[in-house]
């Protein structure tokens, strides 16, 4: 037997709540629902992300520097209410900047999303997480114990745009490497 569902009146909750009858007070106050839109977001944050790089915004903006919505719009071939929603969901990323109608690039995007940026993280966005078909039928991976599109059919199809989108982060690390520890003969 299910358990019934949460009375959607806070007045019935006090009295009509498994509390009344012994449960603990865990039954009274429910768990956040927090990790539950965590995850559902996570999803929307990370395609948000993709499509202002697809549509190459933070080079444009870095191009343009801080600019009005329709400067932008027609810079990236766009309708400005479609731009205007993606450019506002980056600012609540806290990839963009916007004050007073003006976008601009913040410093993590100058350091991380544009692709001459010291840091660049640009080419590794869209393949860090591997084929994006394998997450969404990843129900199907689980029953089958094989991935819809297994990296080692196609191992170069992966393995080549991982290696090209981490160079920048794998030289900077390896450069900055403290190597004084390697014995010499």
């Amino acid at each position: 037997m299910s358990e019934p569902r949460d009375a959607p009146y806070p007045e019935l909750k006090k009295t009509h709540t498994m509390a009344h009858k012994g449960r603990p007070w865990t039954d009274y106050k429910p768990p956040t629902s927090a990790p539950v839109w965590g995850a559902i977001e996570g999803l929307a944050r990370y395609y948000i992300l993709l499509a202002a790089l697809e549509l190459d915004v933070f080079d444009i903006m870095q191009r343009l520097g801080p600019s009005h919505i329709e400067v932008i719009a027609e810079a990236i071939g766009a309708p400005v209410d479609h731009t205007r929603s993606l450019l506002d969901s980056v600012v609540a990323l806290q990839l963009l900047d916007q004050f007073t109608g003006t976008y601009e690039l913040n410093d993590a995007a100058k350091r991380y999303l544009v692709s001459n940026g010291p840091a660049t993280m640009a080419d590794l966005i869209a393949v860090a997480p591997g084929p994006h078909e394998n997450w969404t039928r990843l129900a199907d991976t689980v029953r089958n114990g094989r991935p819809a599109t297994p990296i080692e059919d196609d191992p170069a199809a992966f393995y080549i745009p991982l290696v090209e989108g981490t160079f920048t982060t794998m030289f900077r690390c390896a450069t900055r490497a403290d190597l004084s520890f390697v014995i010499r003969p």
